[in-house]
C-alpha cells in the first residue's frame, strides 16, 4: 500500500505522511479515505529522536513530471511473501 508515503504540497515539500488504514473490532474505512500524519508531528518525533528536519524553501509549483520525480525519490518499494 501506499502507508508511510510521503504526502506533498504543489512546491514538493512533504507536508504530512500517509498512515494505514484504520481497523478497530472489525471496522474499516470506506474505500478512497485516508488518514495522514501532520509535518508539525512528524517534525516533533524526529526531534525527539536526535533528526533536525530542515525546512523546504521552494517558493513555486512545481510541474507534475517534477513533483512526481521529488515523491519517487522519497520512497522504496518494499515487498512482503509469506
Amino acid at each position: 500500500g501506499d502507508a508511510g508515503g510521503p504526502v506533498l504540497d504543489a512546491t514538493g515539500a512533504v507536508i504530512g505522511m500517509l498512515l494505514p488504514k484504520a481497523g478497530a473490532e472489525g471496522r474499516t474505512l470506506p474505500e478512497g479515505v485516508h488518514f495522514a500524519a501532520s509535518g508539525a508531528e512528524i517534525a516533533r518525533v524526529l526531534g525527539a529522536s536526535g533528526v533536525a528536519p530542515v525546512q523546504a524553501d521552494r517558493k513555486a509549483a512545481l510541474a507534475p513530471a517534477d513533483l512526481t520525480a521529488a515523491g519517487l525519490g522519497m520512497t522504496a518499494l518494499i515487498s512482503c511473501w509469506d
